[in-house]
């Protein structure tokens, strides 16, 4: 199929031709369409900074909006699925010295975070709902594993 170029068209106007999908013959090699998309991709990342921050920046301020835009909600489950508390739970175990170093600070709903991001509960059932308590027993944990100084 042969495709009438226009000397107006730029790379992304032939593209959207039909290159993409294979339609098109033209000379563009696939390693160009390559190189392409790796531009692209370089492009949209730098577009994002939050691509360039810090860990501890990242963390602070999905914390910082999940805690805004939760504040008014008194069921843990509704506030655990709010994106940035998934976003940080999405961080892995990077986001753990981040999360200890909160509960030094005061007692906050990171207890599912925790169970999320480590696989384990090492909460006894007796102590169950005594935010205090729990979260001594997970700064505990945390120092044993290396995340908390």
């Amino acid at each position: 199929m042969a495709l009438a170029l226009s000397p107006h068209l730029n790379y992304d106007d032939v593209l959207d031709k039909g290159i993409r999908d294979n339609k098109v013959e033209t000379g563009i090699s696939e390693t160009a369409r390559n190189l392409k998309e790796e531009f692209d991709t370089t492009e949209a990342h730098y577009e994002k900074p939050i691509t360039r921050t810090t860990l501890r920046t990242r963390f602070y301020n999905l914390a910082a909006t999940w805690e805004h835009e939760t504040m008014h909600l008194s069921d843990i489950h509704k506030k655990s699925l709010h994106p940035a508390y998934q976003e940080i739970i999405g961080m892995g175990e990077d986001a753990l010295p981040f999360i200890f170093e909160e509960f030094k600070k005061a007692t906050r709903d990171w207890f599912w975070a925790l169970n999320a991001i480590t696989g384990i509960d090492p909460i006894p059932k007796d102590v169950r709902g005594d935010k205090e308590a729990m979260a001594r027993i997970w700064l505990e944990w945390g120092r044993t594993h290396g995340y908390v100084r």
